[in-house]
């Protein structure tokens, strides 16, 4: 990998900036691979990941509980003292409804990568096999 790999991958892995110069440069040398293993093993990216995992499953919830809010607030028998409350999480409940469609966004972006990442593993694999069987006759 090269500087502009780094960078790259940065961008990709972490959808940030690298903090600075170095942490980019850290990665000229490595393999894809090893540069890909060094980030899936970051707390950072671990962190990430685990939301995107869960995401499904996170949004479904706040918008069952959004739902529910919205219930309870047009109940006659819910006082005011209680429907100002059930608003306000109502809003906050938007606010991580917002949240989660950037990581629906990254979701889709991790997706990406890791079907790219898949393929050109395979595809690895195909030349050197065909590297194999034209220049080592025997040896298959």
């Amino acid at each position: 990998m090269n500087y502009d790999d780094g960078v790259a991958l940065y961008r990709t892995g972490l959808h940030r900036e690298p903090e600075n110069d170095s942490a980019a440069r850290s990665m000229v040398g490595m393999t894809p691979r090893s540069a890909m293993d060094n980030f899936r093993g970051s707390e950072e990216w671990l962190n990430q990941n685990h939301k995107i995992v869960y995401f499904d499953q996170v949004n479904a919830q706040l918008q069952e509980a959004n739902a529910r809010i919205a219930q309870l607030i047009q109940r006659p028998d819910v006082s005011p003292e209680l429907t100002a409350q059930l608003e306000k999480l109502r809003d906050e409940n938007e606010i991580a409804l917002e949240k989660n469609s950037e990581l629906e966004k990254r979701k889709m972006e991790l997706e990406s990568v890791q079907r790219a990442d898949k393929e050109a593993g395979e595809s690895l694999l195909r030349r050197l096999g065909q590297f194999v069987s034209k220049y080592i006759p025997g040896l298959k």
